[in-house]
């Protein structure tokens, strides 16, 4: 996935001393149609980086938090899973040393493999947002501009077991069926069937291959 459409906006909630792995993280999750914040990375030291932080804060869809031995501890981790909480965003706790504390206690946390692989872990941390999708639309909107960026049947099968159930609008609905049309990873996938409808499927199939 290489140009973004309708990116969702992550921000990655880190130590300081863990910013090489948030820095990984974030470089494989733009693969996924995402626009990462790390703000040890994004922010340039002639900004007011506080204010950037807010401003990023106050946009992003989701929040990451990477939770190393003293995140609980820190003001400023704190001050960011308070604020995307308020707002009522979706967050991942992402268990690295520390169990979730604090504001995020009660949320249930996904422990990787050690060692970590920031490839690996990406698509976990992809395959988590997505299964939000039910609960957020700006998930559910993420999720259904990815179809036209899909580069594998499975990542388009993925994508749509990601809105299995959930009642899409006529919109977004056209969005699939141009992704259907102009990405051979997506009208050669099994499983958008399920949400074109076979009928669909059928007929622009036989304009494309008539008898």
């Amino acid at each position: 996935m290489t140009q973004k459409n309708n990116p969702l906006h992550l921000f990655i909630s880190h130590l300081s001393s863990n910013k090489r792995l948030a820095t990984e993280l974030a470089e494989h999750l733009e693969k996924y149609n995402i626009n990462p914040f790390v703000a040890h990375e994004d922010i340039t030291p002639t900004m007011a980086w506080q204010e950037e932080i807010e401003n990023f804060l106050k946009s992003t869809h989701c929040l990451l938090a990477l939770l190393n031995t003293g995140y609980s501890k820190s003001t400023w981790c704190n001050q960011e899973v308070g604020f995307c909480l308020g707002r009522g965003i979706p967050l991942i706790s992402f268990k690295i040393e520390e169990d979730p504390m604090g504001f995020i206690g009660k949320l249930q946390a996904y422990t990787p493999a050690q060692p970590i692989n920031p490839r690996w872990e990406a698509y976990k941390i992809v395959e988590l947002i997505q299964g939000k999708a039910s609960q957020f639309e700006s998930i559910r909107s993420w999720v259904v501009s990815c179809f036209h960026l899909s580069h594998s049947f499975y990542a388009t099968n993925r994508l749509c077991s990601a809105l299995d159930g959930i009642s899409l609008s006529e919109g977004e609905i056209e969005q699939i069926k141009n992704a259907f049309n102009s990405n051979s990873q997506v009208s050669g996938a099994n499983d958008v069937v399920n949400i074109l409808g076979e009928e669909w499927i059928k007929a622009k199939r036989a304009e494309r291959w008539p008898s």
